[in-house]
């Protein structure tokens, strides 16, 4: 069941994206309720069945795993929002990491990003690195070669 939402989502964000939904999209905001065209209410009802498929998906993980989505979910609950910002707060955050996976670099963030969340103990190890090796706070290339294990998480 989880499987088949991630699924229907990923293919969600795809027709989205072939919809051009990214350019101009504060034009869009702006005139989509002024413009009834065809376009527009194909937008509003991609974007209600993102968010929907979405909260599905919030709905059906397993809080034993530990994953992306789950740090997501705890980072809206770790700050007090409303139910329905929360709900808006994570939906962004799917959006921003799903919608943009159709390019090299991003595929390459997300996977980064998911194996950081897979792995807790390379969640402190990293950042603790990068902090002792920037004393000052300003990171250059110079400094690369002394993270080790920023650069084997890497490759």
């Amino acid at each position: 069941m989880l499987f088949e939402l991630y699924f229907c989502f990923i293919l969600v964000c795809i027709r989205c994206f072939y919809c051009n939904l990214r350019s101009n999209v504060s034009f869009h905001a702006q005139t989509r309720s002024v413009f009834p065209t065809e376009k527009n209410r194909e937008i509003r009802r991609l974007e209600k069945e993102i968010h929907s498929t979405i909260m599905d998906i919030v709905k059906h993980t397993e809080s034993a795993s530990k994953d992306l989505l789950h740090v997501i979910i705890e980072g809206s609950q770790s700050v007090d929002l409303g139910p329905s910002t929360a709900d808006q707060f994570i939906v962004d955050n799917c959006k921003d990491i799903c919608i943009p996976a159709s390019e090299v670099t991003p595929v390459a963030a997300i996977w980064g990003l998911m194996l950081l969340a897979s792995h807790s103990e390379w969640q402190t190890r990293l950042p603790t690195e990068v902090l002792e090796v920037s004393k000052d706070g300003i990171l250059n290339f110079e400094m690369l070669h002394k993270m080790k294990a920023v650069c084997n998480s890497m490759i």
